[in-house]
């Protein structure tokens, strides 16, 4: 029972920490107290009572992480702990690891995991819904895209775009994952919902995903006549809203926007030229190579090489790290037919976003990466 409680705390913590941080900013040594320090320290807790004999990967993977750190010390003069805690996600996916490799699992866990996720994607859709009308809302980034996009993209309450919204998109496959067996109206009113907390992002990948996923949960269902007929309805009835919040909503500039993203012929240039830049840069010497990219060259004042997780990584920490970290995490995360979907969006999310650097993000992962470890015939929760 504790195990449970101390489980469903650490996604509480993780999940709402950007809530109360927006509620009660307070800062130690730089970072955020709820967002960053709070789910850091607990979660070092629950890692260090997971520790056993077996686990000697992890603490490998963390003694190269230090030394790692250590060597970009004496080479490039950088400051030790601000590279440490800068570069704590490589810390924390460990941790997380450490914690759910040797969960005992139950269904009645994920269960609570499912309330948690629906009422999380609640949260956002009604967050996204005040964002949209223009009330009060939680959006810590107001992050203005290129000249094409009228308005501003929403940052929602993880402060990236992109972020926020591939969050919202893995929230929404790891809940109809556990409940596979809902019915056809269930499963669209969900699908909406994480749909439309998506849109103000105007993030392509994430709506491609939800969408995805959507009609590859409906074509198991679609021998049933009278969800053929619902679904009729439900196109009609999308068709309305679509020309309505186009036309006369508030969804007007946004959907314009997301158009106008849609129709630029090199819309993936620039994230190409910043994984081009990456790699560009770990090869320009062998200490780059071994031991990542110096700080100060890890931008030109144009393109920097944080949009790609696994370069990101390759530039904060080398080649070789970035092998061994790869093979570590792919110890992790089995393929099976079960996962094999999950995993590949996974992979997708990882190579065109930093999401590498979100609490939020890497613990849904592996959380959800447990799930289908956990699967070993087809259950559905009811």
């Amino acid at each position: 029972m504790k195990q449970k409680i101390d489980v469903v705390l650490l996604i509480i913590l993780v999940f709402f920490g950007p809530v109360f941080s927006y509620l009660l900013p307070i800062k130690m040594l730089g970072k955020d107290l709820f967002i960053t320090v709070i789910p850091f320290l607990y979660s070092f807790y629950l890692a260090l009572f997971s520790l056993n004999k077996n686990e000697w990967k992890s603490i490998f993977i963390l003694v190269i992480y230090v030394i790692c750190n250590l060597v970009r010390f004496f080479l490039y003069n950088e400051v030790f702990f601000d590279n440490v805690i800068s570069n704590s996600f490589i810390i924390y996916i460990i941790f997380f690891i450490l914690i759910f490799r040797n969960y005992q699992s139950s269904l009645n866990l994920f269960s609570i995991l499912s309330k948690v996720i629906l009422f999380s994607l609640i949260f956002n859709f009604i967050n996204t819904i005040l964002f949209v009308t223009g009330l009060p809302c939680f959006d810590f980034k107001n992050e203005l895209s290129d000249d094409f996009v009228m308005g501003s993209r929403f940052g929602g309450i993880l402060g990236g775009s992109n972020v926020q919204a591939h969050f919202i998109a893995i929230l929404h496959l790891f809940y109809l994952s556990i409940n596979r067996n809902i019915g056809v109206t269930k499963l669209s009113v969900i699908s909406i919902i994480s749909f439309i907390s998506v849109l103000p992002t105007l993030s392509r990948g994430a709506l491609a995903i939800i969408l995805f996923i959507y009609f590859y949960n409906i074509l198991s269902k679609f021998y049933y006549i009278g969800n053929i007929i619902f679904l009729i309805g439900l196109a009609i009835l999308l068709t309305w809203l679509y020309n309505f919040l186009v036309y006369e909503g508030s969804f007007i500039e946004i959907f314009q926007s997301l158009s106008g993203r849609l129709e630029v012929d090199d819309h993936f240039g620039t994230r190409t030229e910043k994984n081009i830049f990456a790699l560009e840069r770990s090869f320009e010497s062998i200490n780059s190579f071994f031991w990542g990219i110096p700080v100060h060259r890890q931008s030109d004042g144009v393109l920097n090489i944080s949009d790609n997780s696994f370069t990101l990584i390759i530039s904060k920490f080398g080649y070789p790290f970035s092998l061994i970290f790869i093979v570590y995490l792919i110890s992790y995360f089995k393929i099976n037919r079960k996962s094999f979907v999950f995993l590949v969006v996974i992979f997708f999310v990882s190579f065109t976003n930093n999401s590498f650097l979100y609490f939020q993000w890497c613990l849904v992962v592996i959380i959800i990466q447990k799930y289908f470890s956990f699967l070993s015939n087809s259950v559905s929760i009811k």
